[in-house]
């Protein structure tokens, strides 16, 4: 039950949010309009959408759906709250309370002010000697008494808030009312988490075994689609290797041609050099003979 009792002390706005069944919404209807001003309150909006009559094959699923803006008087509010889920099946309800008690004295505190200025500048209104005096005071008299009108609409906005509670309705029409569940204990919620888990697993693998086999045959298409691609890359691969390996014996076979060449080659200049040396020797030895011979 919501308490109302603060509100006379402080500025409170309570707003009270129903997700409801009923498996009569003309009735519903009648119901929610009689309470309403029964208890002295006033339906701000509402509206109905779905066939006239509930069919299993209507537009909307066989169902009928309303809404309701509801303003009850904020020290009845537990009354028409009373009623409503005693003729209906409560699916989902929630309360907000706006404290605007601050907002409430600041706004009232600014009137106050305006008041007595508006006041003070009317006896300065009766008093004035000229022309311009009147029309400066009544430009800002004017000014005034209009800051003074939204300041009084926003009080009268605010007790509105106050006085009459919002309740708002949502409705769905239905043969069979939903089962509300109870709060599960610790344990109790452990196994059921437990068991949805091996469950959800149960039905992941079933749906992999399926996959699995419905897909066979695009599995294997692609298995020899790889395997023949991989076939292809190490052809691919012994193909270069062979190319190179081929290269590698020509450019050896080739390096040895010119290294016997150059071998060639420096014999023959050492057999040169030699017979130069051997020359230049006998040469020497002759020289050496015919300086003998002269000085006999």
């Amino acid at each position: 039950m919501i308490d109302t009792s603060a509100s006379t002390e402080r500025k409170l706005v309570v707003t009270l949010n129903y997700t409801i069944e009923t498996k009569d919404l003309d009735a519903l209807d009648a119901s929610i309009l009689e309470e309403t001003k029964k208890l002295g309150g006033y339906i701000e909006s509402s509206s109905k959408d779905g066939p006239k009559e509930y069919t299993e094959d209507s537009w909307y699923d066989g169902k009928r759906y309303a809404s309701y803006v509801v303003r009850i008087p904020s020290e009845k509010l537990d009354a028409f709250a009373t009623a409503l889920e005693g003729e209906s099946n409560v699916t989902n309800k929630s309360t907000n309370t706006e404290d605007i008690t601050l907002q409430y004295i600041d706004t009232d505190s600014r009137r106050q002010s305006l008041r007595e200025e508006e006041t003070r500048l009317t006896e300065m209104l009766k008093k004035a000697e000229t022309v311009d005096e009147m029309i400066q005071i009544e430009n800002a008299l004017a000014d005034v008494r209009s800051s003074l009108k939204d300041l009084e609409t926003q009080i009268r906005t605010f007790d509105n808030q106050v006085d009459y509670s919002t309740v708002n309705i949502s409705v769905t029409e239905t043969k069979e009312y939903t089962v509300q569940k109870e709060e599960k204990t610790f344990p109790e919620r452990i196994r059921e988490g437990f068991a949805d888990s091996v469950e959800e697993l149960s039905r992941h693998v079933e749906d992999l075994a399926v996959g699995l086999v419905s897909n066979l045959p695009m599995i294997l298409y692609w298995i020899v689609i790889l395997f023949v691609i991989i076939l292809l890359i190490r052809l691919f691969l012994a193909i270069l290797v062979a190319i190179f390996a081929s290269r590698d014996w020509k450019e050896k076979r080739k390096a040895k041609k010119r290294a016997r060449k150059e071998k060639r080659a420096q014999k023959k200049q050492a057999k040169k050099t030699e017979k130069v040396l051997e020359k230049k020797e006998e040469e020497k030895l002759l020289h050496q003979e015919d300086s003998k011979g002269a000085n006999s």
